[in-house]
């Protein structure tokens, strides 16, 4: 190993080619970022709910029926 370099960010991303797709900087003005944000929110938002509400189900079906049942505030001893 003797001459070569340690590989820092910069060479694994052009090794990558991470600076022709855009990079880390912003390349849309603030309109367009707005525009878009307001095409894919809905979207965005149905899917985050919808995932939610299956986790929720499978949480459920673990513990088992009577467990979504039992009120957290009652201590039972």
């Amino acid at each position: 190993m003797k001459g070569s370099k340690a590989k820092d960010i910069f060479d694994i991303a052009r090794e990558e080619r991470w600076f022709e797709s855009g990079g880390f900087w912003k390349v849309q003005t603030d309109e367009e970022i707005e525009r878009r944000w307001g095409e894919t929110r809905s979207e965005l938002l149905h899917k985050c709910k919808k995932r939610h509400r299956e986790t929720v189900k499978q949480s459920r079906r673990r513990l088992g029926k009577s467990a979504s049942r039992v009120n957290p505030m009652v201590v039972q001893i």
